[in-house]
């Protein structure tokens, strides 16, 4: 047994006209209430800055890329996991790093509060647990990192009831963001830099080793190359050495590209958008205006289809 779903279109159409007031009072209603969420909603504003690490920027061309080719050394296999989205994200919403942002004093009109206090007037933030809900609001629903699609490019946007407020804590997060990003790689590259240098003077040694070797090899054995084993050692020593060479070359040319690194002063992670004082808001939507209209008529066409609907048995 099967049952046959009957839309009785025509009886909808003329119950409709009959009820034809009822329908546009129940329209313009649900239109006021749609007005008045929208309009009752806080508005929030959103400021954001586009960024762009300087691992990036680096072209696979030059010597390493040479190097690459025709030693079979690849200079460049890893990439900075600090300029990472997901390492990023991390660092901007570490617990450390969000205390630091929300305790840090900043002037909107008239008043000159933390940024806690202005976020959250109605928490003490010298109460333990306000301030951890405070911090925790402020994680999960005011800042957003992301990256673009297909490109390098990261995206950190910060939305608060101020547009003032909004830009401020954008442009100190993007502060804080380099200088702790620049701080943990100058860390990690001065420990690498050492790694090199340790590792430069041991493969020194044993170059100037392979390479005695090499001669007294050619002393003891002058008639080397007459000798088919005699020269097939020799080919291993100085195979031997030249792989030396190239592995004393990679490290060498890495601790040049360190040294440089190190040196720089410039940042390693750029603008591509800088933080931006919002003018118009950011929320409430049209979008949101368009969904509350249409949830607002989810009862009075439910009560039409229930009432012009029937099953007819097949």
């Amino acid at each position: 047994m099967s049952y046959l779903l009957n839309m009785q279109v025509f009886n909808l159409f003329e119950f409709f006209k009959k009820n034809i007031r009822f329908n546009i009072k129940y329209i313009v209603l649900a239109i006021l209430i749609s007005l008045v969420v929208y309009f009752t909603i806080p508005r929030k504003y959103e400021s954001h800055v586009s960024i762009l690490s300087s691992d990036s920027l680096k072209g696979s061309g030059g010597v390493s890329s040479l190097i690459t080719q025709f030693s079979g050394v690849n200079l460049d296999t890893n990439a900075n996991p600090l300029f990472n989205p997901d390492v990023l994200k991390k660092v901007i919403k570490s617990d450390k790093n969000l205390t630091k942002i929300l305790l840090m004093h900043i002037s909107i009109g008239d008043e000159h509060l933390t940024i806690f206090e202005h976020l959250f007037k109605n928490y003490d933030i010298n109460d333990i647990q306000d301030f951890a809900l405070g911090k925790k609001n402020f994680q999960n629903n005011m800042i957003s990192v992301y990256k673009e699609l297909n490109t390098p490019i990261i995206n950190i946007s910060i939305e608060t009831k101020n547009p003032e407020l909004s830009y401020q804590i954008c442009r100190i997060i993007y502060d804080e963001t380099v200088t702790t990003v620049n701080l943990r790689n100058r860390e990690k590259n001065n420990i690498k830099l050492s790694f090199y240098l340790s590792r430069m003077e041991d493969i020194k040694s044993n170059i100037e080793v392979l390479q005695l070797d090499l001669v007294n090899f050619k002393i003891q054995n002058k008639n080397y190359s007459s000798s088919p084993q005699l020269l097939q050692i020799y080919s291993n020593k100085e195979n031997e050495l030249d792989i030396e060479k190239n592995v004393y070359l990679d490290i060498r040319l890495k601790q040049e590209s360190l040294d440089i690194e190190i040196q720089n002063d410039t940042h390693s992670l750029f603008f591509i958008e800088e933080p931006t004082n919002p003018v118009f808001k950011s929320y409430p939507t049209k979008g949101l205006f368009i969904l509350t209209l249409i949830l607002l008529h989810i009862p009075l066409l439910s009560w039409y289809i229930w009432n012009f609907t029937r099953f007819e048995e097949q």
